[in-house]
């Protein structure tokens, strides 16, 4: 008789290192872990049409159907807080099935939005094998930064509310994702979580910029200041200090 598959699903806002979670659990033999399957850009232009109806209007037939697709023992993906309207139903509804939720945060509002806000101006969302490095520095709209910190703060509390009384482990990008020397210790609990055997992974990301925030952007004063003269700093942790340091390495 077939052992029941272990499934579990990833739940973070954009930019915390989801990405590089998962592709450090693809590592593993025995995980096979999905990105946003929720996204309908990452769909097949020519299946998307079918796809569509079925993901969000029977979200569980869509994942279990997903999952047949692979023999690995542990399957998971991605999902995202700015995603699927229903999300609170569907994530209680996993839950009760059964489904392992492992959360990831990212505590510094400043390079959080800023990660985004580089997104959103440069279209250049990871790095393989080599961050990348800018000629020129960046110039970030402020208004767009403005709309961006907006949108955090929304998303912030939605995450927080959504994951209140669900079971779940939390991984904080800045302890546990933000260098490779904290990979083996962070991925070790992740793994432990999963009750899967707990092996070295791997993966050929790096940080998406060799440059830190300061250098990179050039009007990043401006932008921090707009932080901390707005009314988001207390939507973070609830420590205001330390949520609005600059922390010039932890990019993704």
């Amino acid at each position: 008789m077939l052992k029941k598959q272990k499934r579990f699903f990833i739940f973070s806002q954009r930019r915390t290192g989801s990405t590089l979670l998962v592709s450090l659990l693809n590592s593993h033999p025995n995980i096979r872990c999905y990105s946003e399957l929720f996204y309908p850009g990452r769909w097949n232009v020519h299946i998307r049409r079918l796809i569509k109806p079925l993901a969000f209007r029977h979200p569980l037939l869509y994942l279990n159907l997903v999952c047949l697709t692979t023999s690995r023992p542990v399957v998971g993906f991605k999902l995202m807080a700015h995603q699927n309207e229903a999300l609170a139903n569907l994530m209680e509804r996993l839950v009760e099935q059964n489904w392992l939720v492992i959360s990831i945060r990212r505590r510094n509002i400043i390079e959080r939005v800023l990660s985004e806000a580089v997104l959103f101006t440069t279209r250049k969302p990871h790095s393989y094998g080599q961050s990348m490095r800018s000629d020129e520095a960046i110039y970030i709209d402020p208004e767009l930064f403005q709309r961006l910190l907006e949108q955090d703060r929304i998303l912030t509390a939605r995450e927080a509310k959504l994951l209140s009384h669900i079971p779940h482990i939390t991984l904080i990008y800045e302890e546990d994702l933000a260098h490779p020397q904290q990979w083996s210790t962070s991925t070790a609990r992740v793994l432990t979580f999963l009750d899967v055997p707990v092996i070295p992974l791997t993966t050929k990301m790096v940080k998406t910029w060799e440059d830190p925030y300061e250098k990179l952007v050039s009007n990043y004063a401006e932008l921090v200041q707009i932080v901390r003269t707005g009314s988001h700093v207390e939507e973070d942790t609830g420590n205001e200090t330390s949520s609005i340091q600059p922390r010039a390495k932890c990019k993704s």
